[in-house]
């Protein structure tokens, strides 16, 4: 009579470790896809269409994408930030030229329209696509 109980003793143990490892791995797995979910960025200019993606880091800003980006295609870009304004401006990316003045950068997070001079402080998240263009 003892071994009976003590079987299912045993049994009701390893059936509660087994659904405690599962939850402990689901909760892991959620949060490490949490932590490695990407942003994308969309890079529209003199009609081409150029798609970046990448992790994020605690508080990037669509600035450093942008600069992420343009390292790992080998965009040219350059900028300046007036520390006085506290305003960035965009001096050359990928054929665009501010000194031309033709038209304007535009940027949207999530089909949101960031001002152009705010993207150096405007922070973006996993999961957020951000696009760059003429208009």
């Amino acid at each position: 009579m003892e071994f009976g109980s003590n079987s299912k003793f045993k049994g009701l143990m390893i059936i509660s470790i087994g659904i405690s490892v599962a939850i402990i791995i689901f909760i892991f797995g959620w949060f490490n896809l949490q932590n490695n979910r990407t942003a994308k960025l969309i890079l529209r200019i003199n009609g081409h269409e150029r798609i970046f993606e990448g992790k994020t880091k605690t508080d990037m800003t669509i600035l450093e994408a942008l600069y992420a980006s343009s390292l790992a295609g080998g965009i040219g870009f350059t900028y300046t930030i007036d520390p006085i304004k506290n305003e960035a401006k965009i001096m050359t990316l990928d054929g665009y030229d501010y000194n031309s003045k033709n038209k304007l950068l535009n940027f949207y997070l999530n089909s949101d329209k960031i001002e152009a001079d705010k993207i150096h402080s405007t922070v973006i998240n996993p999961g957020d696509v951000i696009v760059v263009g003429l208009e």
